[in-house]
């Protein structure tokens, strides 16, 4: 290119220069934030609500429609699932204690009552303004002025290429400088039996990030990053509002597609604030896409210890929640830090404390082996004495603090827990979580349905790293029992053996470790694998948030 130039006057200056209007780049300070999701038998009535929030707070704001646009792609659960979700509301009225709860309850059940009309629809579009209309009615009042795409209960959204062309359409209808891709479902973590191609049929147990109970379909973390990587649009923020997704297995799946990842390593409910906190930070901060983060993170674990306070005041159980925001420029670093940590694990000839470790480690749920990674190395660390592993230790804590921009929990059961992550101020930290199995066999469950409607889960087998599964019953235990946090005692399984020759199946995806687990962005920059098959001791596995062992059948409802 080459600049032209003269001398001049200022007055010839004004007198001989043309005016030129510079078109504003399209989307320049706006956000736009995209909701997709799906009702996942009983999360309607919060999704719809996270968005009916949205609408009021960020019409209030003046932010919607011009700071901020949420765009949504939503499918809702089928009618025999929207039924009994009012049926239990109805319930709940009928056995409310107090006028409050009563009127809570009838409240509920007003603005839900129609949800049944759109059993099994899906729909599009992107919120409006009008905060007048069908206030009685949350899914009209959402819903209302979007599309109907389809009514039919066989429309898939768990494919790679319908979440790519939702993110393209949208970024081409509302285009911003700042997007936020938010996932609305149970969630799930991973696991290995459970990775299927794209759209491949799986049993009404599983569940990827999303699953589709109509379809019998799902879309996990590694689909969710190549429908990212297709579509060509930068994703600065996902955000996993659903259950354990915060598992290194998952969210190294992304690195490369997105900026940062927003997600939870607990069972958790829904954040009424979801959209509209987004949306208000993220507009209030435009120039500092972390502190809009960590206000994010924080907000939402505030409501949640608020919530805690609520349920100890009313002599409810509480609930263990954590939020955890990774900054992915970062997590090679951590993953870089893992990979002679697992090499040490392999060769490691004294394996008592490795074993100790593992049995008090802080296991997220009960039905996964998804144990606190921060918790399990930290434990090691305090009881090896070893120097090498000391080392090692301090550059995965120097390269987690790297990555992660913000985390909360809300729970005093689980900072008792993990004692060894106290600060000197007395705040918590912790890492993410990441499996821990023995031998590279999945332990697994699947749910019973009883003559009088109810439902419970329990363990039905192990899904050997061959590709071979064997049934409870082919399996030898050693158990004892151990007193939790409360004083109360609980049966935890300290070992598992199983005799090869005695196998009942396959896993049903014909696959194996070497064909998913390893596969894993994470498993081949780590090598985590290599320790996991290794490794001789299975997971005591007592929750305390829980107070059951990962053995014991329970009912559902609990959950």
């Amino acid at each position: 290119m080459v600049g032209l130039q003269s001398c001049s006057d200022d007055n010839d200056n004004e007198k001989n220069t043309p005016s030129v209007d510079v078109p504003e780049e399209p989307g320049k300070g706006k956000v736009t934030i995209m909701c997709y999701g799906l009702g996942g038998e009983n999360l309607d009535f919060s999704v719809v609500e996270q968005l009916a929030v949205a609408k009021i707070s960020l019409v209030k704001s003046g932010l919607l429609g011009d700071k901020v646009n949420v765009v949504y792609k939503y499918k809702f659960s089928n009618k025999h699932d929207l039924d009994s979700m009012n049926n239990e509301y109805k319930k709940d009225y009928a056995e409310a204690k107090t006028e409050k709860d009563k009127q809570e309850c009838a409240d509920l059940i007003k603005v839900t009552r129609n949800f049944p009309d759109y059993a099994s629809k899906t729909y599009e579009g992107v919120l409006d303004t009008d905060t007048t209309a069908n206030k009685d009615d949350f899914a009209k009042f959402v819903f209302g002025k979007g599309k109907e795409v389809s009514a039919k209960a066989d429309y898939d959204l768990c494919t790679q290429q319908a979440l790519t062309d939702f993110i393209n359409q949208t970024a081409t209808d509302h285009p911003a400088e700042k997007y936020v891709l938010v996932f609305e479902d149970h969630g799930g973590g991973y696991e290995p039996q459970n990775d299927l191609s794209s759209g491949a049929s799986v049993t009404s147990s599983t569940r990827g990030a999303l699953y589709d109970g109509d379809t019998g379909t799902h879309i996990d973390a590694k689909t969710i990053a190549q429908a990212i990587k297709a579509s060509g649009i930068h994703i600065d923020i996902v955000d996993f509002d659903m259950c354990l997704q915060n598992q290194l297995e998952e969210i190294s799946e992304l690195q490369n597609v997105t900026d940062y990842v927003v997600a939870s390593s607990h069972v958790i409910s829904g954040y009424d604030y979801t959209f509209s906190s987004w949306g208000e930070e993220l507009a209030n901060n435009p120039n500092k896409i972390e502190t809009a983060i960590a206000n994010y993170v924080n907000n939402k674990g505030k409501y949640f210890i608020e919530l805690n306070k609520k349920a100890q005041a009313e002599n409810e159980p509480d609930m263990a929640v954590d939020f955890c925001a990774t900054r992915m420029s970062k997590l090679q670093g951590v993953l870089d830090a893992i990979k002679p940590i697992a090499t040490f694990l392999v060769n490691n000839k004294d394996q008592s404390y490795v074993n100790d470790a593992i049995q008090f480690a802080y296991l997220f749920n009960r039905d996964y082996p998804y144990y606190d990674l921060t918790d399990f190395l930290g434990l090691i660390y305090t009881n090896s004495n070893s120097s090498e592993f000391a080392k090692l230790f301090e550059n995965y804590e120097t390269a987690a603090e790297a990555a992660i921009v913000e985390h909360v929990n809300n729970s005093e059961t689980w900072n008792a827990m993990s004692a060894q992550l106290k600060n000197s101020d007395g705040s918590y930290d912790t890492g993410w979580s990441v499996t821990i199995v023995k031998n590279g066999a999945w332990p697994s469950y699947d749910t019973k349905k009883y003559s009088d409607g109810t439902k419970k889960r329990y363990f039905y087998g192990m899904y050997l790293p061959t590709g071979d599964c064997i049934s409870s019953e082919n399996l030898e235990f050693d158990k004892d029992d151990i007193t939790l946090n409360d004083g109360s005692t609980v049966t935890c399984y300290y070992n598992v053996t199983w005799d090869k020759s005695k196998v009942t199946g396959e896993w049903d995806n014909k696959k194996d470790l070497a064909s998913t687990y390893q596969s894993l962005i994470f498993d081949k920059a780590t090598g985590w694998s290599n320790w996991l098959l290794a490794n001789p001791f299975f997971p005591a596995a007592a929750n305390p948030c829980c107070g059951t062992s990962n053995f014991d059948e329970y009912d559902l409802d609990e959950d």
